[in-house]
Order: C-alpha cells, then structure tokens, then sequence
C-alpha cells in the first residue's frame, strides 16, 4: 500500500470511529460569517451499514487527521441517496469526504490487492490515480450565509 492509501485509510477510520463527537473548529468570528451545506450522497447500493461525511476546511491534514476535520456527520445506509446536514460551515473553501461503511466495521475495507472493498467519495467527484484526490480537486467554496447543496456520487467497488 502507498502512503496516500494508509492516510486515506487511517481519515476514514478516525471519521467513522468518532462519528458521535462532532469537532467544530475555529473562533466566534468565523462562525458569524457561516453557512449550511447539504451532503446528498448518492449510488449507494444498499441499505446495509452507515453513511459517513466528513469535512475538513484545508489541505492541512486532508483527509486523515481527525483533529482537523471541520465536523463529520453519520446517518443510516438507504438504496439509492442519503442527505446530511452541516451547518456553521466558515465562509470560504472546503473538500466533503464520504465513506459507505457497509461491513459497519468503522472504516474502509480493502481486499487483498490494497484496494478498496466499500464505496466512498470527494466532493466534485473528484478523483485520484491512487489514495484521495488532493484538497485542491475537491475543494469548493461557500459564502458566508450561503445555503449549498454538494452530491457526491460514491466510487463504485
């Protein structure tokens, strides 16, 4: 496994294990001049497990350090698409990861090849050869008070 894999592994894990402790960074002032996203999560392929999203604000420890995701958001697993809400979200850029941990083992499987066995996705559907795509590519940004809604289309295993 490259080490892009074992960071994107070790994000997911993190993610899905401390779904119940939402984290909220940055001060008051950032938070007046915040706005909501939706998540529509879609192509899941069954009702087995959890959807997990998380969102991190910048490249800085995207997508495998829990301590600076922005907040991360779980809800049960439904054919087809599922919603999640963020709100307080600070104006300016941010990438939406997203994980169907089918096995509800807390984190993404692989096989025995190192790839991987569950579906998950990047804001802007955004994609990489090998591990998460960087920040850059999936990054999109909100205005302070904006209401947005993100779909992002899980990679089919």
């Amino acid at each position: 496994m490259n080490i892009r894999t074992i960071i994107f592994c070790t994000f997911i894990a993190v993610a899905a294990f401390n779904v119940t402790q939402p984290v909220v960074a940055g001060d008051s002032a950032s938070q007046v001049a915040a706005g909501v996203v939706e998540v529509r999560v879609e192509g899941i392929a069954s009702k087995k497990g959890t959807v997990y999203a998380s969102i991190f604000l910048s490249a800085e420890g995207f997508p495998g350090d829990k301590g600076m995701a922005f907040a991360y958001r779980a809800v049960p697993a439904q054919d087809g698409a599922v919603l999640l809400r963020f709100e307080e979200v600070p104006a300016g850029e941010f990438v939406v990861a997203v994980l169907h941990d089918a096995d509800e083992n807390q984190e993404l499987s692989f096989n025995l090849l190192g790839m991987p066995k569950e579906d998950y996705g990047f804001s802007r559907d955004a994609r990489a050869m090998f591990g998460p795509p960087p920040f850059e590519k999936a990054a999109v940004s909100i205005r302070a008070g904006e209401s947005k809604t993100l779909t992002v289309r899980v990679n089919k295993v």
